[in-house]
């Protein structure tokens, strides 16, 4: 009987462990790993490098189109605050458009934004204004 009860022994450890109630904890409002915490602050850097590469056709021109090696940088940072249920962010953006041979495309666009998010459980309603001003073509 006592051999029985040692071989039984580890498997009812294990059932015990499987099946003892975790504790659990609510979600911590903990940002990303991207943010950096300064007081009540939230700031948010980003940064891109998109549309690398060869621009086949740089005037949009049907006939004799022009290559040039292009590509565009994108930094902004997002500033937001979180009074109580409510979360205040402000967004600023720029964008580098560089060419290397035709140097009047290259431009710098700017963009702004703001939204406030208002956090009610089970309905989020939210307010965003945008804003940017671009020198470069329409695509």
């Amino acid at each position: 009987m006592r051999g029985r009860v040692l071989r039984r022994l580890p498997c009812g450890v294990a059932a015990l462990l499987l099946l003892w109630p975790a504790a659990v904890a609510a979600q911590s409002g903990a940002p990303d790993p991207q943010t950096v915490r300064i007081g009540p602050f939230d700031l948010k850097p980003s940064f891109a490098v998109t549309n690398f590469g060869v621009d086949d056709n740089v005037f949009n021109e049907r006939l004799n189109p022009r290559r040039d090696f292009t590509f565009i940088a994108a930094p902004a940072v997002e500033v937001a605050i979180h009074p109580g249920r409510l979360r205040l962010a402000y967004t600023s953006g720029s964008e580098f458009v560089y060419f290397r041979r035709y140097t009047s495309e290259r431009s710098v666009n700017r963009s702004f934004g703001a939204r406030a998010d208002l956090d009610l459980t089970l309905l989020r309603p939210f307010v965003s204004v945008t804003s940017g001003h671009t020198s470069a073509r329409a695509n």
